[in-house]
């Protein structure tokens, strides 16, 4: 009796102290790349916001008004462009390119945005360190109604300087990770954007 009681508990002893193997390799992160994750299937980014408010999306080009702000101190502030507006509305005569995206097209603009990650879009939104003065010269137009035109919302993208700015600024658009801008960059000109892109 005392050998099995002896034998049970050793055993259990081992059983206890056995240490867990390390995760998988493929679930490391890297946060210098962007990793795809297929984290949120077609429906799940569709709904967010702005995308699921949005009954027309427009991809533009432009060439930006430009605010000169010098500051020796805080370098982010020496330039301030912005998408053309008149009468604080979007001024469309001055836009140089307009496409309007397929539900196929917004479904790959989707996947960018938030499975392609250095870890997971939920866990907070990591700017890519800037390069440049902020320079839009692209942009994304949301809009509620087919007739509208005047957007909701619309984000500014600074491919040179790797910035994006949502307006209003209380979306979610997912963690740029190193590498992001490169695929919106493929994803503007596949869709027919030419333009701003050399600046």
């Amino acid at each position: 009796m005392r050998t099995i009681f002896l034998y049970v508990f050793v055993i259990s002893a081992t059983s206890c102290s056995r240490k867990l193997p390390p995760p998988p390799v493929e679930a490391w992160v890297d946060i210098s790349n962007c990793n795809f994750y297929n984290d949120y299937n077609s429906r799940k980014r569709l709904k967010r916001k702005p995308f699921g408010q949005s009954a027309k999306t427009e991809l533009v080009s432009f060439d930006a008004e430009f605010e000169e702000k010098l500051d020796s101190i805080v370098y982010k502030d020496c330039c301030r462009d912005k998408i053309p507006q008149k009468d604080s509305k979007i001024d469309r005569s001055q836009l140089k390119e307009i496409i309007r995206l397929t539900p196929m097209q917004l479904d790959s603009l989707t996947n960018i945005f938030f499975n392609f990650d250095y870890g997971r879009a939920e866990n907070g939104i990591y700017r890519h360190p800037k390069v440049a003065c902020y320079k839009p010269r692209h942009a994304l137009l949301f809009f509620r109604n087919d007739a509208d035109n005047e957007p909701f919302a619309y984000f500014e993208i600074c491919f040179q300087c790797q910035d994006l700015r949502t307006f209003p600024r209380n979306y979610e658009v997912g963690n740029f990770c190193e590498g992001k801008f490169d695929l919106l960059r493929d994803f503007f000109r596949q869709a027919g954007i030419t333009q701003g892109f050399e600046k």
